[in-house]
């Protein structure tokens, strides 16, 4: 867990230094850079989206392990949330219109998410109360229940789980980017709605969603340096195991 701890030290320490170095530049200077950065990025996960690398299993720090294609799905989510939420305004300082997210952006950054939550949240299985259930609309939409036994987390699709939900929350994928990591209360999402009885309280880091298991069907690549940010192209209406 040390060594754990110190690489990722490390990390912050080096994408400090890289943002320090790019912190004079303007909105479109910056947009060119995510662009350019992009493309190249594509060239680098393509071949994970193949077997054998596809399903090869990789530990990824201190996030928990995932087979190798599901990378795509952690840059598409992290490249995704960072530029609406932390980036662009209203949150961010930088002005520029950006396209509706679609189902190339949503699939693979809510397949990291419910992928996340048994994966990051340690404690998360001793304080949960679940059944809970997530029913996730419009592009990528999915309905699943997420459950614990005290000892793991597990997300299954709704179809498929032997679980009542105690509670149900109703939101739409774009929505559940910011709320799920802590970017904006879900109390201040319109399409964000629960029923049922409360869960107990989560504990969550940000960027660590709370809680399902890995991605969907693998992405498919392609890049679209015209809609960013895309990474990959993703189907979230159900959960591998």
């Amino acid at each position: 867990m040390t060594t754990q701890r110190s690489q990722v030290l490390r990390d912050r320490r080096g994408a400090e230094v890289q943002v320090a170095e790019k912190r004079g530049l303007d909105g479109v200077e910056t947009m060119a850079f995510v662009r350019g950065e992009l493309a190249m990025a594509l060239e680098t996960f393509a071949p994970l989206q193949e077997e054998p690398l596809a399903s090869t299993t990789v530990q990824m720090v201190d996030l928990g392990t995932y087979p190798l294609h599901a990378i795509v799905d952690m840059f598409t989510f992290d490249i995704t949330t960072h530029l609406r939420y932390d980036i662009v305004k209203p949150r961010g300082p930088i002005e520029v219109n950006l396209r509706s997210l679609d189902e190339r952006q949503l699939g693979p950054a809510v397949s990291w998410l419910l992928a996340g939550i048994p994966r990051m949240q340690r404690k998360l299985p001793q304080e949960f109360a679940g059944p809970l259930g997530l029913d996730l609309t419009g592009p990528a939409g999915t309905r699943v229940t997420i459950n614990s036994d005290g000892a793991a987390i597990t997300v299954t699709p709704r179809a498929d789980s032997a679980f009542e939900p105690r509670a149900v929350i109703t939101s739409s994928t774009d929505d559940f980017l910011a709320w799920s990591t802590t970017r904006l209360p879900a109390s201040s999402t319109p399409s964000t709605s629960s029923r049922g009885a409360t869960p107990a309280a989560r504990r969550r880091r940000r960027d660590q969603p709370h809680p399902p298991q890995p991605p969907v069907d693998r992405p498919a690549t392609g890049p679209d340096p015209d809609h960013l940010p895309t990474a990959s192209q993703s189907s979230a209406g159900s959960l591998n195991h």
